[in-house]
């Protein structure tokens, strides 16, 4: 039904693939139970993202380790077989995020907290919609095109110390946060002729992107988006360690 070699290029390409209805109602439907359940059973690990005075979704990170859908959704080798056709390295999964996104009225809320890249290296996610996603309920916003040339930063907020600005110039990373006004963005796109994809699809839909793009959730204005989220990153030993001793990771669920 899906072509590997055909995502995996136009994943190279692109930076992100769709594929439509992987999986099917009652398994979203299911997940979307565990959300609700993990919600209410681990309210002290639930975090909510916030960022350009925005609020965000409320996550559960680790959710591989409590529910047996979320588990089948962490070992999918698909996924994983598209991803190491395009990357440098071998990549793994590491950890599930389930998220739950809700219109509030009077209040601004998206996923991830406005424009930005995950990092300047190449990372990966994938991402499947539980609910059916229009242009209302928060859909995945990309900028295909965005990946060699960028947009004015934000500023961050505490200077980096020396040591630390030599660290990232000797691995080639940008020296502020990749986060972005939407101003910044707007005049971004205009210059470059560009165009975000507004990803609107239906529950059991995936998205495989590199998260090193420009990318967002959409404001959300009506109704609610439930989804789950892989995050992929190196196979080695010293991603693993990062990842362990990283702040979220005590937000795991278990």
């Amino acid at each position: 039904m899906f072509d590997k070699s055909i995502l995996s290029e136009k994943l190279k390409s692109d930076g992100i693939v769709i594929l439509k209805n992987y999986y099917d109602i009652n398994f979203c439907k299911e997940v979307i139970r565990e959300i609700e359940e993990g919600i209410d059973k681990f309210n002290d690990k639930v975090t909510i993202t916030k960022s350009e005075n925005t609020g965000g979704d409320f996550r559960l990170f680790g959710m591989d380790r409590v529910y047996d859908s979320a588990k089948v959704f962490f070992n999918e080798t698909f996924f994983l077989d598209i991803i190491n056709q395009v990357s440098k390295q071998k990549q793994k999964p590491y950890f599930i995020l389930g998220g739950k996104l809700e219109y509030l009225k009077n209040s601004t809320q998206n996923s991830g907290g406005g424009w930005h890249r995950d990092q300047d290296k190449e990372q990966f996610k994938v991402m499947l919609y539980l609910n059916n996603v229009n242009s209302e309920n928060g859909p995945f916003l990309f900028v295909k095109n965005s990946k060699t040339t960028d947009a004015k930063r934000i500023r961050q907020k505490q200077k980096d110390s020396l040591i630390i600005k030599i660290k990232k110039l000797v691995k080639g990373y940008k020296l502020t946060n990749p986060r972005y006004s939407d101003s910044s963005i707007n005049n971004y796109l205009k210059e470059n002729n560009l165009t975000p994809t507004e990803v609107k699809g239906g529950a059991g839909d995936i998205i495989i992107f590199n998260s090193s793009f420009l990318h967002r959730g959409k404001n959300i204005s009506d109704s609610i988006r439930y989804s789950l989220t892989n995050y992929i990153f190196p196979d080695t030993l010293k991603q693993e360690k990062a990842i362990k001793n990283s702040s979220f990771s005590k937000t795991f669920i278990k």
